[in-house]
């Protein structure tokens, strides 16, 4: 009975250093590491937008004769834009095809150079206003977008005051 003692105290001696064994090496090989990161985003400055100026053809349109405002002339539209400084951003124009007074219509058209954006100290960058483009932000986070166009009356044209909108959307790109 005295081996059988001291083959259980043996093996249970034996068996408590592998348990030991093995749970100090478990921690050894299966420890963890941890780490962290931080969450950031920055949210750039909306885009505002102010009308300054209207497309303005001016008050003694003749019939039959046709009136070109330049994009960079004090009678076209312009609008004046702030954001985030060095942003590019896309601009689509929404444009109309005739100017109405009561019921007539006066034909408006635009080409594809008579659309121009710039920043205040930039010289003007011409786009197809029909089309949507994209402008860069200065580093004061300013620009200018203006309009330009063409009416034709008809020899024949009702006289009359002649309006129509003519509107701009802009997003930032990403870029």
């Amino acid at each position: 009975m005295k081996n059988l003692k001291q083959n259980n105290k043996m093996k249970n001696t034996i068996t408590a250093i592998i348990v030991l064994t093995v749970l100090v090496l478990t921690n050894v090989s299966f420890s963890q590491v941890t780490g962290t990161i931080n969450a950031k985003a920055t949210v750039l400055s909306p885009i505002s937008v102010t009308s300054t100026s209207d497309l303005n053809f001016g008050t003694s349109i003749l019939p039959g004769v046709a009136v070109t405002i330049d994009k960079t002339s004090a009678n076209a539209g312009q609008f004046n834009l702030t954001g985030q400084a060095t942003k590019q951003i896309s601009v689509t124009m929404t444009l109309p095809s005739n100017l109405t007074s009561n019921g007539n219509t006066l034909p408006i058209s635009f080409t594809s150079t008579d659309g121009g954006w710039k920043t205040p100290a930039g010289s003007w960058n011409a786009f197809n206003p029909a089309v949507t483009t994209t402008a860069t932000f200065a580093s004061e986070g300013t620009m200018i977008v203006s309009l330009g166009g063409k009416v034709t009356p008809s020899h024949t044209q009702a006289s009359g005051n002649y309006t129509s909108t003519a509107s701009i959307s802009l997003y930032y790109t990403g870029n």
